[in-house]
């Protein structure tokens, strides 16, 4: 037992020494003998130099094996290089002993394969080594580089089988993309070659963590030659993970093809999210290693594209993407026939053609580069048939900050532009614009600069603009950005007018208005505007040095578009004051509740100064005055004949007036000046009414002949009731009345006057009546008294001094004219003179030629009595009754030397007397004698009528 026990211990020593020296003595044996040995087994399986630069190692256990460190193959004009950590060989000891390398597996540590691309002729077809027959081959923690293309991080096996020559490849490894390393599952199945050089591949890839569920495999053949050909299908949950893309579940299944550095998916049958599409994928490995992806789809959703492809990732290699689809999605709207053409390298994105149908049916088109993390610069079309439902579109994409006024009917409709289009953070414009806008060509540049409160600017000039339009265009109370305006146009069209070199010059910030510049000159009137506006919204308006300046050579030309204008604001302006040379200034500034304003006009000879202080109503206060050197003039060119005004000048100067809203005007003291008119008043006019008193030094009064040119119907559609004075009345320049005053009250076309008084030498005269301009034709009735007038007649065929005159008159007359009035005159009246004389026949001289005994001295001496001498009297009355201007006279006087009666009518349109008369001398025997009265009736012929005198003188004893 003791013995056993001993040759039992002794085993187990000698064993363990055994162990030890078979861990520990190979290593401190030199196995760099086997290098060459080593190094000719590998070249001569790949065909190819290898160079093992390292330490060459054994160990035995757990399995013999030989580590050469630094291998390395290099390159034999094929592209191939490797360099490796070191290759560790699993062999048989016998043979290692006997002084053979049999290899069992090769394991490749830290390589870096770098094989060419495209690889040469029949390259894929070559078969591995024959040493690797039956050899497992491994690579950790290698690389593997084809092309542009690198795989890390590779843990890989490599097998053959010794029966069906079949090559099995597979393993793990990561593709670096945007810096983060995805990982990828990976095998490969090659097949014999049959007799025509062609052998069956199969391949497939698979994605690891946040990869998963992401593959893709092809099966196909490889022909002698190396091109490939055969079936790829792929699918994966996030399409962003592969392609500058939004994260689609994807899916696809088509033909694959690779030959000469280029491999080609195409007839791809895809789902995006569940939709169908059509695609192709061309990845181009090489020295300039490229992924080109083309979806064709029938409807995308932009919204999740656009992100995507306008800021994005780096991709893994330079890509191009060709994006159709027969609608799109984008901010609320449909675009239909979308193409977008795109190439994305690691310096931004390059926009070969992006094309669409807006909403509206606008064409767009946009070409050019963006810079990753810059800015895009490019040239962009666009035709927009329907430009205002483009534009409601389009507000959706602007920033939430920005807002877009409402835009009336007439503007902005169409659109054919094209310009240069700068895309970045800090702006977006469009310069060296040109095309057309509502038909019309304009060129210039738009910039919008986002941010918190955007800013709009707009430089335009147009061959031609319709303002119309534009004029109703409102910004919004609350518009939460500026804008910047400069806007031209060689002609521009305002109510059908040309305005020939119009320019508008402003900006519009929150709260401020500032107008530079708007200037233009139409049918030759020459206006500029400038001014600012502060406020809106909750605070109140403010007008800050506002200016309008209006020139013009001859303001005739502009006159029918000023007459219009004034018109549309109820404003009746006379057409003749707008005619020779014009100039207009206002100046305004203030508050608009109390704008403080200064008008200067001049318009030919006349020259008008006002001061008004607007208020909130719309209304204004302030003095006005008015000049021009002819009141006749003046008038003339209102449409009033005015020569009985007289020589002189003509002014207004009105203190407080008083402008409201609705058309109501009032001044509490005007002095006038019109000719020989002189006086001072206060009037108020409500819009329908003119009210008020006026007191004149002196009205001259105009003729029945200016009365002609007078338009009667001109009253019709006014209102008034004004009392006024005149300290006297003139008539060809003298004085006819004096203390006269009355009430006038205009009614539904009807003229009143009352109370109507004044004094016409020293007697007291009362006069009221009517005129009605509204019947056809116009109408006119009235009354007069007369008192207390001493006569002096002296140009009538009879002359009545020394008497005292009182009388009544009532008439009515209808017509548009004197003349008119005159010829249907009717009416009556009476006059009586008491105390007085009537020189022009002698009734007591008719008493006394009748006491001649002479017939012949009687006849003469009565004849010269009708035709000479005087005839004093206590009282004379005369009537007359008119109609339709014809008057019938009736007169009487009585003397004690006799009676003399008159009778006759008398034309009063054509001035014609008819009338005799009949004198009966105070006699015992009595006799009549006829003094007739033919002719004009300021000059008539007195004919005397003696045939009852002659044969009173033949009778008589």
């Amino acid at each position: 037992m003791t013995r056993g026990r001993a040759a039992l211990a002794g085993f187990v020593g000698l064993f363990g020494v055994l162990l030890v020296a078979v861990w520990v003595v190979p290593g401190w044996l030199d196995w760099n003998r086997y290098r060459e040995s080593i190094a000719a087994v590998l070249s001569d399986g790949l065909g190819r130099p290898v160079r093992i630069g390292g330490a060459i190692t054994l160990r035995l256990l757990p399995q013999p094996a030989l580590t050469a460190a630094g291998l390395s193959v290099d390159d034999v004009g094929d592209g191939v290089v490797l360099r490796a950590d070191a290759a560790r060989l699993r062999v048989a000891l016998g043979s290692l002993l006997a002084g053979h390398v049999v290899a069992r597996e090769l394991v490749l540590q830290g390589a870096d394969l770098t094989l060419p691309w495209p690889p040469g002729p029949g390259t894929l077809a070559q078969r591995p080594p024959a040493w690797l027959s039956g050899l497992q081959a491994r690579m950790e923690g290698s690389a593997v580089r084809v092309g542009g293309i690198a795989m890390t991080g590779i843990s890989a096996r490599v097998e053959t089988d010794a029966e069906t020559g079949t090559l099995t490849a597979a393993g793990t490894g990561q593709v670096d993309r945007d810096g983060t390393g995805q990982g990828w599952r990976f095998s490969v199945r090659l097949a014999r070659p049959g007799r025509d050089g062609s052998a069956p591949v199969e391949a497939s890839i698979d994605g690891q963590d946040r990869l998963r569920d992401t593959g893709i495999a092809f099966s196909g053949q490889v022909s002698g030659d190396g091109a490939l050909a055969g079936r790829v299908n792929g699918r994966g949950p996030n399409l962003s993970l592969l392609l500058p893309a939004p994260a689609l579940a994807w899916r696809a299944d088509g033909r694959l093809s690779a030959s000469g550095g280029l491999a080609v998916a195409d007839e791809l049958a895809m789902e995006l999210d569940g939709a169908p599409a059509r695609g192709a994928v061309a990845i181009r490995i090489g020295a300039a290693p490229r992924v080109d992806v083309a979806i064709a789809a029938g409807r995308l959703d932009l919204d999740a594209w656009a992100p995507v492809l306008t800021r994005p990732p780096v991709p893994w290699l330079p890509t191009g993407i060709d994006l159709s689809a027969e609608s799109a999605t984008l901010a609320g709207g449909i675009l239909r026939q979308l193409r977008g053409a795109l190439d994305l390298d690691t310096d931004g994105v390059a926009v070969r053609d992006f094309s669409a149908r807006l909403p509206g049916d606008a064409r767009l088109q946009v070409n050019g580069r963006m810079a990753r993390g810059g800015a895009f610069n490019g040239t962009t079309q666009l035709a927009a048939p329907d430009l205002a439902t483009t534009l409601r579109w389009a507000g959706h994409l602007l920033p939430a900050s920005a807002s877009v006024p409402d835009l009336p009917s007439g503007v902005l409709q169409t659109a054919d532009l094209a310009g240069e289009l700068y895309i970045g953070t800090d702006a977006v414009s469009l310069t060296q614009l040109r095309g057309g806008l509502d038909g019309a060509g304009v060129t210039g540049a738009a910039t919008l600069r986002p941010g918190p409160r955007p800013a709009l600017a707009l430089a335009l000039e147009f061959d031609r603009l319709t303002l119309d339009p534009w004029l109703l265009v409102r910004p919004p109370p609350a518009l939460g950005q500026d804008l910047e305006m400069q806007v031209s146009a060689a002609t521009a069209l305002w109510r059908g007018t040309p305005v020939m070199g119009f320019v508008a010059d402003a900006r519009w910030t929150v709260g401020r208005l500032a107008l530079r510049r708007l200037e233009g000159t139409i049918a030759g009137l020459r206006a500029q505007v400038s001014g600012t506006a502060l406020g809106g919204g909750a605070e109140p308006v403010r007008l800050q040095d506002v200016r309008v300046d209006l020139a013009a050579a001859d303001v005739a030309r502009a006159r029918p578009m000023l007459l219009d204008l004034a018109s549309g604001y109820g404003i009746t302006v006379p057409a003749g004051l707008l005619a020779g040379p014009l100039s207009a200034t206002l100046l305004a500034s203030g508050p608009a509740g109390a704008l403080q304003a200064k008008l200067n006009v001049t318009v030919g000879d006349l020259r008008i100064e006002a001061q008004p202080l607007f208020d909130s109503a719309g209304g204004w206060a302030g003095p006005v005055t008015l000049h021009h050197p002819g009141a006749r003039r003046l008038l003339r060119m209102i449409g009033l004949d005015a020569d009985w005004l007289g020589e002189g000048s003509a002014s207004l100067v009105a203190l407080g007036v008083r402008a409201e809203a609705g058309g109501r005007l009032a001044t509490d003291s005007a002095d006038v000046v019109a000719g020989a008119l002189r006086g001072r008043g206060s009037l108020g006019w409500d819009g329908a009414a003119l009210t008020g008193q006026v007191a004149f030094d002196t009205l001259p009064a105009p003729d029945a002949a200016a009365l002609d040119g007078w338009p009667v119907g001109r009253l019709q559609g006014w209102r008034g009731d004004v009392t006024w004075t005149a300290g006297a009345i003139l008539l060809d320049q003298a004085v006819v009345l004096r203390d006269a005053s009355a009430g006038l009250s205009l009614r539904d076309g009807v003229l009143t006057v009352r109370n109507g008084m004044a004094q016409w030498r020293g007697a007291a005269m009362t006069v009221a009546g009517t005129v009605d301009a509204g019947s056809t034709p116009a109408r006119l009735a009235g009354r007069a008294t007369l008192s207390g007038l001493r006569i002096e007649l002296n140009e009538a065929p009879f002359t009545v001094s020394a008497g005292t005159l009182a009388g009544s008159f009532q008439a009515e007359a209808t017509g548009q004219s004197a003349a008119a009035l005159l010829a249907t005159l009717s009416g009556q009246g009476q006059a009586v003179v008491r105390d007085g004389v009537v020189r022009g026949f002698g009734l007591a001289a008719v008493t006394e030629g009748l006491a001649l005994r002479d017939p012949e001295a009687a006849r003469g001496a009565v004849r010269d009595a009708l035709l000479s001498g005087e005839t004093p009297f206590d009282t004379l009355v005369l009537g007359v009754a008119l109609r339709g201007g014809l008057g019938t006279l009736d007169g009487s006087l009585a003397v004690p030397a006799g009676t003399a009666s008159l009778t006759g009518t008398i034309d009063v349109p054509a001035g014609l007397l008819d009338a005799r008369i009949a004198i009966q001398p105070a006699s015992a025997d009595p006799v009549s004698v006829d003094l007739r009265l033919l002719g004009p009736a300021g000059a008539p012929r007195r004919s005397p009528v003696l045939t009852g005198l002659s044969r009173w003188l033949a009778e008589r004893p």
